[in-house]
């Protein structure tokens, strides 16, 4: 899972993007990412500061902050990621869609569509294939402006269910 997890940052478009400490995933050090993620340094881990950066947001003039971690930062919470990601994954929402893996806005339409598609109890023949929207139920839709920067650290470690020995890395 070492070597998986320091190869997919080395593949992502982000391995260009230097953190804090300057320094790019090179061949020349990829061991040095993998022996770094050995699991007795999983309890000595401090992530280090984040670099920030502002880009345009798209269609608009404003700018929005992104922050880029390390290199190493970034190895280490892919690792996280996929030691976490099943365990998290079981007890997520089914029609929850957004940033998971294996799911896409296509799907989320596609299961609404199927919640929102009742037949009204008209006599109609059975070989009719037309579909009816049942308009007495509701969809909403928003977007919570800088939500991921305010989700509750504490009530994650709370309801998530991460293994105990993790919880205060």
């Amino acid at each position: 899972m070492r070597i998986s997890a320091v190869e997919t940052v080395y593949r992502s478009r982000g391995n260009r993007s230097p953190g804090v400490d300057g320094v790019l995933l090179t061949r020349e050090n990829l061991f040095s990412q993998v022996a770094a993620l050995s699991f007795n340094q999983l309890f000595k881990y401090k992530a280090s500061p984040i670099r920030q950066v502002f880009i345009p947001k798209s269609g608009k003039a404003e700018l929005r902050p992104l922050g880029i971690p390390t290199i190493s930062d970034r190895c280490m919470q892919t690792l996280f990621v996929q030691l976490l990601d099943p365990i998290v994954d079981a007890t997520a929402d089914d029609f929850s869609y957004g940033f998971r893996k294996g799911r896409s806005a296509h799907q989320a339409i596609g299961d609404l569509s199927t919640h929102l598609r009742t037949k009204p109890q008209l006599k109609r023949q059975k070989t009719d294939s037309r579909r009816y929207f049942n308009h007495s139920k509701y969809v909403y839709s928003m977007d919570i402006k800088g939500f991921f920067n305010k989700v509750s650290h504490d009530w994650l470690i709370e309801n998530v269910p991460i293994p105990p020995r993790f919880r205060e890395v």
